[in-house]
């Protein structure tokens, strides 16, 4: 199998070059690895009622992650974020399958926006992590961290 050494221009791709091309690119920015992949058979049938409702349960799930980060995000006010901000950032940097913070929220939030953060600390602290929840923008309660 060939190895390929992407420029710097291939790395920049994030998705398809134009609507019509069926080539697809994402880098993840953590690992530095690029992958590239080629639909040959693009579905044009009407979506089934199991791919409408999982649409509509990834939009929600999408606006709730969008409302948490907007409200814990840096700011000039807040240089670093909120300390839930924090705490997401340290076990987003501690982990390498997630390349996007908004993914990695997305994977620890549940359907009613609570999050459930597991952070272990890199000192010599062999306690383990605890859970930790960061501010609820998108709804929910934060009792069950």
């Amino acid at each position: 199998m060939a190895t390929i050494r992407p420029n710097s221009f291939i790395e920049s791709i994030s998705g398809s070059i134009c609507r019509h091309d069926s080539s697809y690119f994402a880098t993840n920015r953590q690992t530095g690895k690029t992958y590239g992949v080629k639909r040959c058979f693009e579905n044009t049938a009407p979506p089934s009622a199991l791919q409408i409702e999982h649409r509509a349960a990834f939009g929600a799930k999408s606006r709730l992650v969008a409302q948490w980060y907007a409200a814990n995000k840096p700011t000039i006010e807040k240089p670093d974020g909120t300390e839930a901000f924090q705490l997401v950032k340290s076990a987003y940097k501690s982990q390498h399958k997630v390349g996007n913070i908004r993914a990695f929220i997305s994977t620890k939030m549940d359907a009613q926006g609570n999050l459930t953060i597991s952070v272990t600390p890199f000192d010599d602290n062999t306690s383990g992590g605890g859970n930790s929840g960061g501010g609820n923008a998108g709804g929910g309660d934060n009792t069950g961290l």
